[in-house]
């Protein structure tokens, strides 16, 4: 990591406020054409109904072992990605925050890829929901990188001015 110096963080801590809010997300996914600010319980709450989506989506799968183990896989992680994200909530810290969202990302990245796996598998299909663990999976990573920049930024503002320092001069004899 650069030292930037104090002034170039705070500089980067108001870009990021203006360009990059925490939850300041799409509702209606990236192509849409409105830009309605989504908060924290919105995001929380769309989070749990994909979660109830996918609990009725593995309900339906066919009960034979090759869909089962996908099935399992999939609904496992839809529902660890609404959990860890309504968990970060709770964060005792920043860097715990950051941690439990990044772990939300993660799982929701790993519901989407098990949807994949499932679709081009031939095994069951399922656009909506695929569609929707592909748009959270955007937002909390949106979410992530600023919770990221934000952290970073206060940590280089945080940091005490450089203050002249004394040295310590040795001499090779003892005349001075």
């Amino acid at each position: 990591m650069t030292y930037i110096g104090r002034a170039r963080a705070l500089q980067k801590l108001r870009a990021l406020r203006t360009v990059l809010e925490f939850d300041s997300v799409f509702c209606d996914g990236p192509s849409s054409a409105s830009s309605r600010r989504m908060d924290s319980a919105e995001l929380l709450a769309r989070a749990k109904r994909f979660a109830l989506d996918s609990l009725a989506f593995y309900r339906r799968l066919s009960k034979a072992p090759e869909a089962q183990v996908p099935g399992v896989q999939f609904y496992r992680a839809a529902t660890s990605a609404w959990m860890n994200y309504r968990s970060s909530k709770r964060g005792r810290s920043r860097p715990d925050f950051i941690s439990k969202l990044g772990i939300a990302v993660e799982e929701i990245d790993e519901a989407a890829g098990w949807l994949e796996f499932m679709d081009e598998g031939s095994i069951a299909k399922n656009e909506a929901l695929h569609g929707e663990a592909r748009v959270l999976c955007a937002i909390l990573t949106a979410s992530l990188t600023t919770a990221r920049a934000r952290w970073e930024a206060e940590k280089v503002a945080r940091r005490p001015k450089n203050r002249a320092r004394s040295v310590l001069v040795k001499f090779p004899d003892s005349r001075f």
